[in-house]
């Protein structure tokens, strides 16, 4: 959960730790609880498909605009979907 390191102007260094990462063939996983823009910034930028989960559920898609098809991604979401 990358939320304790990209405040203060340390989102650049953690997108470029992730894609460092992901270039190295490892897997990253990230786990997000979006609550600002810079959350939803840090999930477009450095995820390639994605999972959602609620109430025990699982939704799978293979990019963010798919991930917004999911009404219950949208209500969770809210204005930070346009982002």
């Amino acid at each position: 959960e990358p939320q304790f390191n990209t405040q203060d102007g340390y989102i650049g260094f953690m997108l470029d730790f992730f894609k460092r990462l992901r270039a190295e063939g490892r897997l990253v996983f990230l786990c997000v609880h979006p609550n600002e823009k810079f959350h939803v910034k840090i999930m477009r930028e450095a995820c390639e498909s994605y999972i959602f989960v609620q109430k025990g559920q699982l939704s799978f898609a293979d990019d963010y605009d798919n991930l917004l098809e999911n009404p219950d991604v949208q209500n969770y979401l809210g204005a930070l979907a346009a982002y």
